[in-house]
């Protein structure tokens, strides 16, 4: 009987395939489901043995743990993010500013 081992939704493609083969390594029996057609469907890893599910979910646990290190940066103060996309900033600004303009002008207008 199949078991559902890593969901691949939303987990890009460098990730999905160092998961391959950690599990290929390990000579773990796998295969795969993508979301079909209409993207409905689970597009995830699933153990062919269920007598492997420990040991494969200790490993997963360990290379996210990894990835997880590998991959936190600190987050960039205000004022470098906008240095890099000031237009898009700006124009975030002038749609919130256009957006609270018409929210709150009917209530301004009395009669």
């Amino acid at each position: 009987m199949s078991i559902l081992l890593f969901k691949l939704n939303g987990v890009s493609d460098e990730e999905a395939q160092e998961v391959r083969e950690l599990l290929d390594e390990h000579h773990i029996g796998y295969y795969e489901t993508d979301a079909g057609r209409w993207g409905i469907s689970v597009a995830a890893l699933w153990l062919r043995d269920k007598e492997q599910l420990e040991r494969s979910k200790e490993l997963l646990a360990q290379y996210q743990q990894q990835r997880q290190l590998q991959d936190r940066e600190p987050p960039l103060p205000f004022s470098a993010r906008f240095k890099q996309a000031p237009l898009q900033h700006l124009l975030i600004v002038i749609a919130i500013a256009a957006i609270a303009y018409i929210s709150i002008v009917p209530f301004l207008t009395i009669k």
